[in-house]
């Protein structure tokens, strides 16, 4: 009976939540690519267009790492489950209380603070880096790669605060985990743009 109750849940997780986050990788990829393509074209400063360059690598490495971490996830989740199927096979002759004891307290109830704690730590080095670049240059000295530094960080802190909110909410299931997941993504770009865009200006 466990084994007929499992497997429509196996099914169930192969559907467009689950792959969210590989079309927005993708989406993102040809964007920041057919981007970078269309500011050499233009002729625009050489470091925005190796900024924007440097983006569509790292979306396509980020993503390459997303599917091989979430290979390693699901082999780690099967022998997880047949060491718990093992466990409760050993603890059906224990007492009640102690069954109860045992239970660890579920990922669900840490996650919302997990990702609360993270997004805000990326809203407060982005919100550090944007100090830092307000500081060190004037208004009238920002290049345009400057300017699209600070724009990109200044998105990242939207995204990562929208995420704090949502985050505090609830996570209570796979939707939410691979929503919030896409804004962590999209506030980690961001970040990574921004951040690319000053050094490249500054080299």
């Amino acid at each position: 009976m466990a084994m007929a109750q499992g497997q429509p849940q196996q099914q169930e997780i192969h559907d467009a939540w689950t792959h969210l986050l590989g079309w927005a990788s993708l989406v993102g990829t040809f964007l920041a690519g057919g981007a970078t393509a269309f500011l050499a074209v233009l002729g625009v400063d050489v470091s925005l267009v190796a900024a924007t360059g440097v983006l569509s690598g790292f979306i396509s490495f980020f993503y390459s790492i997303q599917a091989w971490w979430g290979r390693m996830s699901r082999q780690d989740k099967a022998e997880n489950a047949a060491q718990q199927a093992a466990a409760q096979q050993a603890a059906a002759h224990q007492p009640v209380a102690q069954q109860v004891a045992a239970q660890p307290q579920g990922v669900g109830d840490k996650l919302p603070g997990v990702v609360t704690t993270g997004a805000g730590l990326a809203v407060t080095v982005q919100g550090v880096v944007l100090g830092f670049i307000f500081a060190f240059f004037k208004e009238g000295s920002m290049t345009l790669t400057v300017k699209v530094a600070v724009t990109s960080l200044a998105f990242g802190v939207a995204v990562g605060l929208l995420l704090v909110n949502v985050a505090s909410i609830s996570i209570p299931g796979r939707r939410t985990r691979k929503f919030a997941s896409l804004l962590f993504t999209i506030a980690m770009w961001t970040f990574t743009y921004g951040l690319t865009c000053l050094v490249s200006s500054v080299m």
